[in-house]
């Protein structure tokens, strides 16, 4: 059920992806750190270097309960603004200890009340993927050599929750942190997919909700014609990156040091962090 064609997502700057195209799938998480360091993206991207701080088990935080049980409160419930539908979440929370059932509900209360400023709203999809591919002149390899060859940046992300208001499709994000830079080439990359796969030209919304226990906050971005237009030519400037690297390689892409080393995946492994 993945919102793509023939396994990508919509090309934007070129009609088909043939066999002498080469690809590289960027999620939303890398394209974060790929402004940061383009050899941390490229060593998870296309490398499949091995993860230092990778945990096999771990215990399901609230934030992902919260996101859980909104999204299962939310998709295809139009009457989820009623104080009745409002109690039925505590239903759905009931075996969880006392303290996160009640931060959980505290939270659930301030989000309903952001969404019922927005009429006609109908919340259709949860986990909703969507993303965009361009194809720019790039690197790759024949026969042990380095070849000039167009390569394909396929980026993708996975929403919390997608719906239309109207006839206007809106994207709506959960966090339960305060708001960062990020957030806004996030949006970015979720209104050219939806531009796409939602069929609207006109206008896309993107709904950041900031949920904490005592409020929620929203920042609100509206992406008309111009707005996408602008959105294409930055992320065709940002598939140049990807596309130079080197497919074997790994110490082709650039890097850059700073603060993002400390918490980097493969910081031990980077010997100029080191």
């Amino acid at each position: 059920d993945q919102a793509s064609r023939c396994g990508q997502f919509p090309l934007i700057n070129e009609n088909k992806i043939n066999r002498n195209v080469r690809e590289v799938k960027v999620s939303k998480t890398n394209l974060v750190k790929l402004d940061k360091c383009e050899r941390r993206t490229a060593w998870n991207v296309q490398y499949g270097l091995p993860r230092e701080d990778y945990i096999e088990f771990e215990s399901e935080s609230t934030a992902t309960k919260f996101h859980k049980y909104s999204q299962q409160m939310l998709v295809g419930n139009e009457n989820y603004y009623e104080d009745e539908n409002i109690e039925d979440f505590k239903k759905l929370t009931v075996n969880e200890d006392g303290i996160t059932q009640e931060e959980l509900f505290n939270k659930y209360k301030y989000l309903v009340a952001k969404l019922t400023d927005y009429e006609n709203l109908v919340i259709k999809e949860a986990e909703y993927i969507l993303g965009c591919t361009f194809i720019v002149e790039g690197k790759g390899e024949r026969k042990g050599e380095v070849v000039d060859q167009k390569v394909a940046t396929i980026f993708n992300g996975k929403s919390d929750l997608a719906g239309r208001v109207g006839d206007t499709p809106i994207i709506i994000e959960l966090k339960t942190r305060p708001e960062m830079n990020e957030d806004a080439i996030e949006a970015e990359l979720y209104a050219l997919g939806a531009s796409s796969i939602m069929k609207q030209e006109d206008e896309i919304i993107v709904l950041h909700i900031y949920v904490s226990e005592h409020n929620a906050e929203v920042k609100e971005r509206r992406f008309g014609p111009s707005e996408i237009e602008s959105a294409k030519a930055k992320f065709e400037s940002i598939a140049n990156k990807p596309a130079s690297w080197i497919p074997y390689d790994a110490l082709s892409p650039k890097y850059t040091v700073g603060d993002w080393c400390q918490t980097c995946e493969f910081k031990n492994t980077c010997s100029e962090y080191r």
